[in-house]
């Protein structure tokens, strides 16, 4: 009994030292702004970029640039154009990013963004493969 109750206890301080690591803060908002909330799952945030529920993620790309930092990301769900667009109407106006530009954009949809010093687009397509694809960009300067 004594080796079982040793066993529990090892897995218990193994468990919550894991803990340890950062947490998305309150709000969606990543540990660390402007940086995704889990570089290693298919689905995670840009900055406070709205997430649309249940999409994939296909590339993630961040660098540096002359005029600050440069994040993007494509998703994908099978969710029809409309609904994506929709959702995000919906989310942009309840978000702090100011639409400075929206509108048809190709076969698609585009908002362009800004708050403070950081810009973003968002850019919605059909997906070949059927649904919809997500283009999220975001500068910080």
């Amino acid at each position: 009994m004594r080796g079982v109750t040793g066993v529990a206890a090892a897995v218990l301080v193994i468990v919550a030292a894991g803990c340890g690591g950062k947490e998305p803060a309150a709000g969606g908002e990543p540990a660390v702004p402007g940086m995704p909330k889990s570089l290693g799952s298919s689905t995670f945030s840009i900055g406070d970029l709205p997430d649309y529920p249940g999409a994939t993620r296909q590339q993630f790309e961040t660098r540096d640039t002359a005029s600050g930092r440069r994040t993007e990301a494509t998703f994908v769900t099978a969710d029809a154009l409309d609904s994506v667009r929709g959702f995000y109407d919906v989310a942009l106006a309840a978000s702090r990013w100011q639409v400075v530009e929206s509108g048809a954009s190709g076969e698609g949809y585009r908002w362009r963004l800004v708050r403070g010093a950081s810009t973003a687009v968002i850019e919605l397509s059909d997906n070949p493969a059927g649904g919809a694809r997500i283009h999220l960009i975001r500068e910080d300067r």
